[in-house]
């Protein structure tokens, strides 16, 4: 899964927070394999709000100019819903087609 970004094309990986194994999202740049950002903000004390198809995602600061091309990607759909943390608020983004199967696939394999 990739998205065409103002940084160039950038695949889009899932993985996990160490602290309580919350879904992360992060931008690698395919050539290098290095991590361009991570696109998910981990709110311990909010995730049981989400949906299972759902991530907060952090629109602020370094990531702002991605998010157009995020959401153009058709990867991801803003619910609208926006969690306050500190001086900003999360936004709430449904992971869509590819992202989402390959998110659940992953999720399915760890648990068998």
């Amino acid at each position: 899964m990739f998205v065409n970004t103002h940084a160039g094309r950038l695949q889009v990986r899932p993985l996990a927070y160490r602290a309580n194994l919350a879904l992360a999202l992060e931008l690698v740049d395919p050539t290098t394999r290095e991590r361009y950002t991570v696109i998910t903000v981990n709110l311990p004390g909010a995730h049981y709000q989400l949906s299972t198809d759902e991530v907060f995602v952090k629109t602020w600061s370094e990531n702002e100019p991605l998010v157009p091309a995020l959401l153009a990607s058709g990867l991801f759909e803003d619910t609208g819903l926006r969690e306050p943390t500190g001086f900003v608020q999360a936004q709430v983004w449904r992971m869509k087609g590819e992202l989402l199967e390959r998110v659940f696939g992953a999720l399915m394999e760890a648990s068998t």
